[in-house]
């Protein structure tokens, strides 16, 4: 009987021992995943910076789509790919956009070229009396220009930004509490030589606060953008530190907005400042909890209804107005392969697409009062409202009915 007990166990060991074998040989191992390098260049085959890349599986839908930027270099990377064709789509400002397809993964590092000739865009940094400035900072921006690009001068004052599409650009230097005023210069196809901007250091004055939320919280990391008004196409970021405290600036004499905003937080209106060289004012910005509002499109029978568009309105005096932030719109190539509830938005209202079930959620929203509104193609609009959306409330709406719209021939019959 002992000898039994033992065989018995021994023969119990190999039968685990081999399910273990065959367990690991039935998981599926994981894909190995690879790196695309490459660089944007133009038609000179100069680099390109700030392109946007993106790349979807070939042959498939955009639903899953990876992307990248150029460095300063014209220099990107595309991380995390499985091996296989891919198709690839570059755009930079003020460039043309290029769709490259397929691209076999892994393989070799790329030069996606996209047409037209870059432009260098530089010049000098002096002070009031003339002598030039180093180590002064120097930002370059405009509404094509996904964010800003910074230069710093040499030693005889001098900075250049290489790589340039078409477009409308924007200068402004500052240095040991003096700014230049914005200058402005346009790139377009009849564009030869950019003669250098001259950027001439004040006395400028600096803007500082903190950023809470409704309960007086701080928000670290919070993004605090200052914009002159009117718009000199040369905004400046800064972000919160652990204390909620931020600073902007220095910055010319002038009259500017300043705006505030968090994940999860809606962005109220504008502070309005005016600035001077000889002040520099206290902020307090208060982020409340963002909204939402969630709901289904229905037909006349109760099935969902895909692809119509949802979109609410602030209810205001004669005004539509929820309140954004200024931003660059995307550009054809982004708008062309990022889902609609990923694109920026530029516009007084917030919208969303519904699902094939019908179903939408419109984030972000601040708290106060509002309407909606739901488009169709074929459809009657619908709308409800005005109604109060609290801080950080997840409104959700009965099912909204959209009945078709009668045609002319239904119409003339009566029907």
């Amino acid at each position: 009987m002992r000898f039994a007990s033992k065989s018995l166990m021994g023969w119990a060991s190999a039968l685990v021992f081999f399910a273990g074998l065959a367990g690991f040989a039935c998981r599926s191992p994981t894909p190995a995943l690879f790196t695309l390098q490459g660089k944007v260049a133009d038609d000179d085959g100069a680099p390109v910076p700030q392109a946007v890349i993106f790349a979807w599986p070939a042959g498939q839908d955009r639903t899953r789509v990876v992307e990248a930027r150029s460095g300063d270099d014209g220099q990107f990377l595309l991380a995390n790919l499985p091996a296989g064709a891919w198709a690839l789509m570059v755009e930079a400002p003020g460039f043309g956009a290029r769709q490259v397809d397929p691209v076999t993964v892994p393989g070799r590092p790329l030069v996606l070229r996209v047409q037209g000739e870059g432009r260098t865009m530089g010049g000098l940094v002096l002070r009031l009396d003339g002598a030039p400035v180093g180590s002064a900072r120097v930002i370059l921006n405009g509404p094509g220009l996904p964010a800003a690009r910074r230069a710093t001068t040499d030693g005889r004052g001098t900075f250049a930004f290489r790589g340039l599409g078409q477009g409308k650009f924007a200068l402004r230097a500052s240095a040991a509490g003096q700014a230049s005023v914005a200058v402005t210069l346009t790139v377009d196809a009849a564009t030869g030589w950019v003669p250098p901007a001259r950027l001439v250091l004040a006395p400028a004055g600096l803007v500082k606060g903190r950023v809470t939320d409704g309960s007086g919280h701080a928000l670290p990391g919070a993004e605090v953008e200052i914009l002159a008004t009117p718009s000199d196409d040369c905004p400046e970021l800064a972000s919160a530190d652990s204390g909620g405290r931020f600073v902007l600036g220095p910055l010319p004499p002038g009259r500017y907005q300043v705006f505030a905003r968090a994940p999860g937080f809606a962005s109220p209106a504008p502070s309005e400042i005016r600035l001077s060289d000889s002040t520099a004012p206290d902020l307090a910005l208060f982020l409340p909890k963002a909204a939402q509002v969630a709901g289904r499109v229905v037909d006349e029978r109760g099935t969902g209804l895909a692809g119509v568009t949802a979109t609410v309105f602030a209810a205001a005096v004669g005004v539509d107005d929820l309140s954004v932030l200024p931003r660059s719109l995307p550009m054809a190539a982004e708008a062309a392969v990022l889902p609609a509830d990923k694109l920026l938005r530029q516009s007084l209202s917030r919208t969303a697409t519904t699902d094939a079930a019908g179903r939408f959620v419109i984030v972000d929203l601040p708290p106060g009062r509002c309407r909606i509104e739901w488009v169709c193609d074929n459809r009657s609009a619908a709308r409800r409202g005005p109604f109060l959306i609290d801080a950080g409330q997840h409104l959700q709406l009965a099912d909204v009915a959209l009945t078709p719209l009668r045609s002319a021939t239904d119409a003339a019959a009566g029907r």
